[in-house]
């Protein structure tokens, strides 16, 4: 299982990786949002503000901050362009304990 945190996305609380804040935080590199926008029969490259990755206060606080940041760059392009998002995967299929519903209560699998 990779490691992740839990932080908001469309309100939610979402199982997030917080592996690109890690490698930015060990490499120095920032975090470079990038998208691909369907034009008609081509395609636009986005590409957004770097997200330069600075210690505030312990390891875990900057870990979360950041997680949190660069996950609302991804919802905000969702927001902006629904139509071309596709999920692979059930986003929301692990909960955060607090979150959580027993299976058989309504909870999602």
């Amino acid at each position: 299982r990779l490691e992740g945190i839990f932080v908001p996305f469309f309100g939610r609380p979402a199982y997030t990786l917080t592996s690109p804040v890690k490698l930015a935080l060990a490499s120095g590199a920032p975090i470079v949002p990038t998208f691909l926008v369907r034009e008609g029969e081509r395609y636009r490259l986005l590409v957004e503000e770097p997200i330069w990755v600075e210690m505030k206060g312990s390891r875990e606080e900057t870990i979360r901050e950041y997680t949190a940041r660069w996950s609302r760059v991804i919802e905000e392009k969702i927001r902006a362009y629904p139509e071309q998002w596709a999920w692979m995967h059930r986003r929301w299929k692990t909960q955060a304990p607090e979150t959580a519903s027993p299976v058989g209560a309504g909870g999602i699998e």
